[in-house]
């Protein structure tokens, strides 16, 4: 006789199957539970094992299956956070103006009609540092002085 007596329940939830917190068929219907409610955690298959078993000791067995089960771990892992340096002086001081520090790139060829011939040009791209804006010169080669020439027409401005 239990304190459930008249409660108006089912007899299973009334008298459940006690078993044992370290036996092999305990594990099996540990991890049955847990793959039936989608891999959640201890709480949750306690909950819905309740219903039928009971587990001497049933939160430290549910916690010992969990901990084999590679998709709970998968699930419990927290997100990395990425490991940033600090910017540079020049990218963080805002009362200097625009293009105050500047870096320069080069991007691919682009064929140009001249005449009655084609010839490739390349763009120039500057970038401020500060405040990120772009300015782009047309470099007519890769020498030394057609940058040259482009960074001149890029201070003019």
């Amino acid at each position: 006789m239990g304190r459930l007596e008249r409660a108006p329940v089912d007899i299973k939830l009334k008298h459940p199957v006690i078993l044992p917190h370290k036996h092999h068929v305990t594990d099996l219907i540990i991890k049955e539970y847990h793959q039936n409610i989608g891999h959640m955690g201890q709480e949750s298959v306690l909950a819905s094992m309740r219903s039928r078993y009971w587990i001497v000791k049933g939160r430290s067995a549910v916690r010992r299956v969990l901990s084999k089960c590679l998709d709970f771990q998968k699930k419990r892992v927290k997100p990395e956070e990425q490991f940033m340096a600090d910017l540079p002086k020049e990218r963080v001081t805002p009362h200097d103006p625009p293009f105050t520090y500047a870096g320069v790139d080069y991007f691919e060829p682009m064929e140009v009609k001249q005449g009655r011939s084609r010839v490739k040009r390349y763009g120039c791209l500057f970038t401020c540092l500060v405040v990120r804006a772009v300015h782009i010169e047309i470099a007519y080669s890769l020498d030394v002085d057609s940058m040259i020439n482009a960074l001149r027409r890029f201070i003019s401005v």
